[in-house]
């Protein structure tokens, strides 16, 4: 199973990328396929990635635009 983490400052408080990357490696079990993160300061996101169907680099998280980041557990199914 994947597993996701992160964390968010209302009051945008600056936190230590190093709380981020330390809940990376303790999740490292749930997910040794891929990990990756998005971090700004005041918002984190991190996901380790368990690949079982799709072995593509097609499901790696966070998933970024140029406005969003997102990190998600499931599946997302394009409809046609």
């Amino acid at each position: 199973m994947c597993g996701i983490s992160g964390f968010f400052s209302l009051n945008k408080f600056q936190i230590n990328k190093d709380v981020l990357t330390k809940m990376l490696r303790l999740q490292n079990h749930r997910g040794p396929d891929y990990c990756s993160s998005y971090y700004n300061g005041s918002i984190g996101l991190a996901h380790n990635r368990l690949s079982l169907l799709d072995l593509s680099s097609n499901g790696n998280q966070p998933l970024n635009n140029e406005r969003y980041s997102l990190v998600y557990k499931g599946e997302m199914i394009e409809w046609v």
